[in-house]
């Protein structure tokens, strides 16, 4: 009974332990902003690459631009400039208790669009990839009838690393907002350090 109670004990202090780590230290979200810049840095140079190597392309038929390659473009530009901005406001902005906590709010409800954003990015994406009409399908890949250009490996294989980048950048995205989002929480509700 008493091993029950100090093994209730430990956990409890561990729970705190972690809460207090990721909701009170101040560079968690600055660590996985970091992530975010470095992960969308990857998919934007795996994006251009495509696009180029999509207009060099040798092939029978000429092919189009796929809308994943367009979209991951711009949004992972424009993320890398929000993210920039982001950081240096929340480590030499006002703390959450001087500053309105409605225009914080503002801020973090930007992450939510980037995160709807990269989900439509990574669903193009998986939508290129298994288009039975572009350059990923071979001829002989199961319930494939009719592929218009032959299957190109190169472009291909950055398409894949293109999905699996979005992937993670939408992951870490999510982890940023949730906890984006207990942070501003706590602070409002009175728990906590200013930053």
């Amino acid at each position: 009974m008493t091993s029950e109670i100090a093994e209730k004990q430990r956990q409890e202090r561990w729970t705190i332990k972690l809460r207090v780590m990721i909701l009170d230290n101040p560079y968690v979200p600055m660590t996985l902003r970091s992530g975010i810049f470095v992960l969308s840095v990857v998919a934007l140079a795996l994006a251009v690459n495509i696009f180029i190597h999509s207009n060099r392309y040798t092939g029978p038929e000429p092919i189009s631009q796929q809308p994943s390659t367009i979209m991951a473009i711009c949004v992972q530009s424009i993320a890398m400039v929000y993210l920039v901005y982001i950081t240096y406001d929340e480590y030499s902005g006002k703390p959450l208790g001087l500053r309105n906590a409605k225009d914080k709010i503002k801020l973090i409800m930007l992450d939510l669009l980037f995160i709807i954003f990269s989900s439509a990015n990574l669903a193009l994406s998986f939508n290129t990839l298994y288009d039975s009409q572009w350059l990923c399908q071979s001829p002989s890949a199961p319930g494939v009838c009719f592929v218009i250009t032959p299957y190109d490996f190169p472009i291909c294989s950055r398409q894949r690393g293109l999905a699996s980048f979005l992937f993670l950048v939408l992951l870490m995205w999510v982890m940023t907002f949730t906890i984006s989002i207990f942070r501003v929480v706590e602070r409002v509700s009175g728990g906590g350090s200013e930053r």
